[in-house]
């Protein structure tokens, strides 16, 4: 059980990193298409196949225990803390 909770940490903290790379919210099915094949394969083994159900219910779990920053739009889509919906870009990298 501690190993699956942290395997699942580690992919939604990873999907919550790429949020920020891309500097936009993102679909599960967006962020399901950059899971590597062999995290998916692993999961299947180990724990539970990483299907867009699977992945909607882990990254809820988070939200609800507040961690990463996540938090889910009116449209579906996820994104962070740092990417609410008053950020700017452009204001942000002025400001470095």
């Amino acid at each position: 059980m501690i190993a699956a909770t942290a395997f699942w940490d580690k992919v939604v903290a990873d999907r919550a990193a790429q949020i920020l790379v891309y500097g936009r919210p993102m679909s599960v099915d967006e962020m399901l298409l950059e899971i590597s094949q062999d995290t998916k394969e692993f999961a299947a083994i180990a724990f539970q196949t990483i299907d867009k159900k699977a992945l909607d219910h882990k990254i809820k779990q988070r939200i609800e225990g507040k961690k990463y920053g996540l938090f889910r739009l009116g449209d579906g889509r996820y994104s962070v803390i740092p990417l609410a919906s008053d950020y700017r870009q452009s204001s942000a990298r002025a400001a470095a």
